[in-house]
């Protein structure tokens, strides 16, 4: 995966849910129906499916923190949210 292609999956899932459901994508002994299963069910399950799909492609690949480091740069997510991905970053 490469890293523009990280900018695109967190697209697709959000950045917000990304930091929400940050352990369960990084859950590794999950699947990917487990993980959706744990996402809004404001969302279709193919959509919910779809997200968790997308972001486990990111942890697979190591690119965690460069998604972390994407939503502390972005301007266009809640000072919450990056303050959280921060925190992440620093954890991991």
């Amino acid at each position: 995966m490469e890293r523009a292609q990280v900018e695109r999956a967190l697209q697709s899932v959000g950045k917000r849910v990304f930091i929400e459901h940050f352990g369960d994508f990084g859950d590794l002994n999950l699947s990917v129906g487990e993980v959706a299963d744990r996402l809004s069910r404001s969302f279709t399950l193919k959509a919910r499916s779809t997200r968790a799909s997308h972001v486990r492609r990111i942890f697979v690949a190591g690119l965690e923190r460069h998604a972390l480091s994407l939503i502390v740069e972005s301007r266009r997510v809640s000072q919450d949210i990056r303050d959280r991905a921060e925190e992440l970053l620093g954890q991991s």
